[in-house]
């Protein structure tokens, strides 16, 4: 054999290998992410804020399996509280927290088919700020498993988060400049609320209501409920009581002021902030990327609400009825749109809700779209029924053998016009190749079209009865 057609084979034999490569890497193209939100804040020394712990597979990859472990500083912040509500079917390892070692675990696993999406929640952590300074939240480790009967670790990336803590200004303990100087004034008061528990947090009861304790010798309380962070209350006594309460409050920021008297006068006051939101957001607008009847396997769409008092904290996503998908409003601020999961061929419902911080739902939006698979047809061969596959695989050997065939009867080309033939055959073939594809999935839409339709015959021959259908 001349080195010529040597070199034709092995063209010949790459072009084979990089076909069968190209069709497996679409397999193995997985991504999931684990992901604190928010992932930054400013809190005050004494208050309380709420971490959710998310996962996501935006590739399509089911996930039946995660874990993790958190690392917090314990001199800054402790957990006060710990919800396992979320995606997670049972506990491999009940999740737990240790505030002397500043740490949190997990290991949770979802049943199968398993998880596919974004914002998927796995917990929600309640800390509590001790003392100021910087606060990095992080994993120190992590996995995120395919449901792929082998396990495969999947995690690709890992999303800490940093938060700032402030001295507090006067909602528990009163700040240093209004503590009395030996003078005997009463303290500022230390305010609670039942209603209003967390004063970083917007709530959609608009009826506070506050408690606080009549040191001894108190001889008049003040109170006063503003939109005004520093108002002074006055000087004249509202009486003397322990609790006070409003009703349907505006929505907003409100303040709520207090201060005390005793025989040596007024002290000083605390402004205690409170956050109302009892309207829901705008409904969401829906806008796909491209016609909404010509939407490839994956379509993207840009969607968004709108809430004037406390924000939009996230959508809650469902397609066909599914299962709802989680998708904070955070994730949405490159603009680049949020890609869905990979869809079947044909008619799709895709509907929409939006959340405020307060827990307010907007109406839900609906949106009707058609995959017809345009934009690129990507063959993963774990979509593929055994059948068929051990059909595409004799194919491919098939044409792999007629390659062979083809370049040993042409023999020892002896000039570039032979040569140029030879590679016009090939590329022939190559388009051959690329055609066979196509039509194999034009013929995979036809076949679930007309199953689509035969099931609508036959829906409508079961729903007559014997003498409608003489």
């Amino acid at each position: 054999m001349g080195e010529t057609q040597t070199t034709w084979l092995k063209f010949a034999y790459g072009f084979f290998v990089v076909f069968i490569f190209s069709l497996f890497w679409t397999t193995n193209a997985w991504a999931a992410s684990l992901y604190l939100s928010p992932s930054s804040g400013s809190h005050k020394v004494g208050s309380t804020f709420n971490v959710g712990v998310y996962i996501s597979s935006p590739d399509g990859t089911s996930i039946n399996a995660y874990s993790g472990t958190l690392s917090f500083p314990e001199e800054k912040m402790e957990v006060v509280g710990l919800s396992k509500t979320g995606i997670t079917s049972l506990w491999a390892q009940e999740p737990s927290y240790s505030n002397a070692n500043g740490t949190v675990s997990f290991e949770g696993i979802v049943l199968n088919p398993g998880f596919v999406g974004s914002g998927g929640m796995v917990l929600t952590l309640t800390f509590k700020v001790k003392d100021i300074g910087s606060a990095p939240v992080s994993f120190v480790s992590s996995s995120a498993l395919a449901n792929d009967g082998l396990g495969t670790n999947i995690l690709q990336s890992v999303g800490g988060a940093n938060f700032t803590f402030v001295a507090a200004d006067g909602v528990s303990t009163p700040k240093s400049e209004d503590k009395p100087v030996a003078t005997g004034l009463p303290e500022a008061p230390a305010v609670t609320s039942v209603t209003h528990v967390d004063t970083t947090l917007w709530y959609s009861h608009n009826d506070p209501a506050f408690q606080w304790s009549l040191p001894s010798g108190t001889t008049g309380v003040n109170v006063l409920a503003t939109q005004n962070a520093t108002e002074d209350p006055g000087t004249t006594s509202d009486g003397i009581f322990n609790n006070q309460e409003y009703t349907d409050v505006d929505d907003g920021i409100w303040y709520f002021h207090i201060r005390y008297r005793n025989a040596q006068g007024w002290g000083p006051v605390t402004h205690f902030p409170f956050q109302v939101d009892t309207q829901p957001p705008t409904a969401p607008e829906i806008t796909f990327s491209g016609p909404a009847d010509t939407q490839p396997r994956r379509p993207t769409l840009i969607f968004g609400a709108v809430d004037e008092a406390s924000g939009v904290a996230y959508y809650e996503l469902a397609v066909d009825g599914g299962k709802s998908t989680r998708v904070t409003a955070a994730e949405l601020t490159s603009g680049e749109g949020y890609e869905l999961e990979r869809l079947g061929f044909g008619d799709h419902t895709l509907a929409i809700t939006a959340y405020d911080a307060a827990g307010n739902a907007s109406s839900t939006v609906t949106a009707n779209f058609f995959v017809d698979g345009r934009g690129g047809i990507n063959i993963v061969l774990s979509d593929i029924p055994m059948p068929r596959l051990a059909i595409m695989s004799g194919l491919l050997l098939a044409i792999f053998i007629v390659l062979l065939r083809i370049v040993s009867r042409l023999g020892l080309p002896q000039s570039p016009r032979s040569a140029a033939r030879l590679n016009k055959r090939l590329l022939s073939l190559r388009h051959e190749v690329k055609t066979l594809r196509a039509a194999k999935a034009a013929q995979e839409r036809t076949v679930r079209q007309l199953s689509r339709r035969l099931a609508l015959v036959q829906s409508s021959a079961k729903s007559k009865g014997p003498d409608e259908g003489e």
